[in-house]
């Protein structure tokens, strides 16, 4: 979820928090995940798109590989 204070993640299964992601100056308006769930991008208001690594104790959803087209 974005929000005016960063990126929150949730657990989409019990709800709780699992991180909050903060370094924008102003409200987050966008988020993207990689295809492999390791990054997250975030764009502001302010201008900026951050990206960021996530650690792999947090586990953004399950990693199924896709076949190539």
């Amino acid at each position: 979820m974005a929000t005016s204070m960063g990126v929150w993640l949730y657990d989409a299964e019990t709800f709780d928090e699992i991180a909050l992601l903060t370094a924008h100056k102003e409200a987050v308006t966008a988020v993207a995940f990689s295809p492999d769930g390791t990054k997250i991008a975030s764009g502001s208001v302010d201008g900026t798109v951050l990206l960021w690594d996530m650690p792999k104790s947090i586990k953004l959803y399950p990693s199924k590989q896709q076949p190539n087209r």
